[in-house]
């Protein structure tokens, strides 16, 4: 992002991060530091395509998929990045998956 910024970014009058799955699960996650970026007058929108993990038991019974996102939280420092009024209220693993965070969301 810093080289798109120091190449002209900073002054675009619209802005549009977007992903899809993996991808658009950073989207969720990244959203805020992303319109940060911009002047307050700079339209930024973000738009994640199938980023909706959801914390839920599997087939099998488990949590497996929350068990992945626990090791990823973990070993990748992912906390720090949370909002902190996510984590204030939830562990977290909880505040990397989109249905606790997206409420925590400012940007659009």
């Amino acid at each position: 992002m810093d080289d798109l910024m120091s190449k002209g970014m900073r002054h675009a009058n619209g802005a549009l991060l977007s992903g899809w799955s993996a991808g658009g699960l950073a989207v969720i996650l990244h959203c805020d530091d992303f319109g940060n970026l911009f002047p307050r007058n700079t339209k930024v929108k973000c738009l994640s395509d199938a980023g909706l993990f959801m914390d839920a038991i599997d087939v099998a019974g488990g949590h497996s998929l929350r068990n992945f996102f626990h090791g990823v939280v973990s070993f990748q420092g992912v906390q720090k990045t949370l909002p902190q009024s996510c984590t204030s209220r939830l562990d977290p693993t909880s505040c990397f998956f989109p249905q606790n965070l997206i409420n925590h969301i400012r940007t659009p």
